[in-house]
């Protein structure tokens, strides 16, 4: 009976790691010190590119990503830092310890709703500076893909 319940705890200690793991690879939205930055600098200008903004609109918008790119990098720095406890949490233990995993991927579950949020945000002052014809040019185009840098499972 003793054996079983070895097994048992081990293969559930697997079985939260395996997730762990799947979370991290799925969620990773930090980007790994050698990608080139995904932040809203690249967001917000490329697919303006294609809406033939005045100069004041351009300016704007210049303005609202300056003013959004240092909280920015301040939350995708706490998600790297996050995501590298957990890794550790998880790899670094001889038996991760669950309740340690789960409060981190909480934590990294609270990061990547702050930035989504802050996105979101971003977006809608970014929206304020458009016509409605480049808002609705805006509504009709694929939204932009996010990279599968090195390092990134699919």
């Amino acid at each position: 009976m003793k054996l079983v319940q070895t097994w048992r705890g081990r293969m559930q200690a697997a079985a939260l790691a395996a997730v762990a793991v799947a979370l991290v690879s799925v969620g990773v939205s930090a980007r790994q010190p050698d990608q080139q930055p995904r932040g809203p600098r690249m967001r917000g200008s490329m697919p303006f590119a294609h809406l033939n903004l005045s100069n004041e609109q351009r300016e704007r918008v210049k303005a609202i990503v300056t003013e959004t790119r240092e909280n920015h990098e301040a939350t995708q720095q706490a998600l790297r830092a996050a995501h590298g406890e957990l890794r550790k949490a998880i790899f670094g233990a001889a038996t991760p310890d669950a309740g340690q995993i789960e409060a981190l991927t909480t934590r990294i579950a609270g990061l990547e709703s702050d930035a989504l949020r802050a996105r979101v945000a971003t977006q809608v002052k970014l929206a304020s500076v458009l016509t409605d014809e480049q808002r609705q040019q805006m509504a009709t185009m694929d939204p932009p893909r996010r990279g599968g840098g090195r390092g990134r499972m699919r």
